[in-house]
């Protein structure tokens, strides 16, 4: 009698494991799911424990890349000034032709993203410098940052200047990034009205600034 062979079972195809996210994928997904939510619905309307709901971590997670909501809107602004100095430095612009563009280029910005430029104008004075990737806080003010990255920039240009009036590249660097927050806070501030005017106004009051020091500043980009 012959033996019939029961056919052979094909081995179950496996599940693939689900391939465990990087930091910087975690911090990525938060992010961009934060700024997705703050242009739809406003950021004072988006809580931290929806943003976690739809990205799958937990609360704490969320605390480590960013310890606050603002610290979103810091990397945001932070993320449209180096844009801004990349620009730059594709011209190969310095010192305060640099300051000028990078002023005009943010302006551009956040001028063609209504929502978020709202929600930064209040909220300038207070931001702070965004959390590191691998965790490290810098405790200055974002504004502090800007102001050093100014400072820079006139360094660049002190050896070929003789200012006009006596007053030192730090204190001209502080009035440039007031100059630059306080036209946000009105381009941007609220009204029914859904258009956002940063350009040229942010950069005339930065050309205006660097020349009544006596430093030599170009005509405002035609944007």
């Amino acid at each position: 009698m012959t033996k019939t062979r029961s056919p052979r079972k094909r081995p179950r195809s496996r599940a693939p494991r689900r391939t465990r996210l990087s930091p910087g994928e975690i911090r990525a997904n938060l992010y961009g799911e934060a700024l997705s939510a703050f242009r739809n619905r406003g950021f004072e309307e988006v809580t931290v424990s929806e943003l976690t709901r739809v990205t799958g971590v937990a609360k704490g997670t969320f605390f480590n890349h960013f310890p606050t909501k603002d610290h979103v809107l810091s990397a945001y602004l932070e993320e449209v000034w180096a844009s801004a100095e990349e620009e730059v430095a594709g011209e190969g612009l310095v010192g305060t032709d640099a300051i000028v563009r990078i002023v005009d280029a943010v302006g551009r910005a956040l001028e063609s993203d209504p929502p978020l430029a709202r929600a930064l104008g209040p909220r300038l004075g207070s931001l702070p410098v965004s959390t590191s990737l691998d965790g490290s806080t810098d405790p200055r003010p974002l504004l502090d940052l800007f102001r050093d990255r100014f400072r820079q920039r006139l360094a660049e240009s002190l050896p070929f200047a003789i200012p006009l009036q006596e007053i030192g590249d730090g204190d001209l660097a502080t009035l440039l990034v007031g100059s630059l927050a306080e036209g946000i806070r009105e381009g941007a501030g609220p009204g029914g009205d859904s258009r956002v005017t940063l350009v040229p106004a942010l950069a005339r009051g930065a050309v205006f600034l660097i020349r009544s020091a006596g430093f030599a500043a170009p005509d405002v980009p035609h944007s």
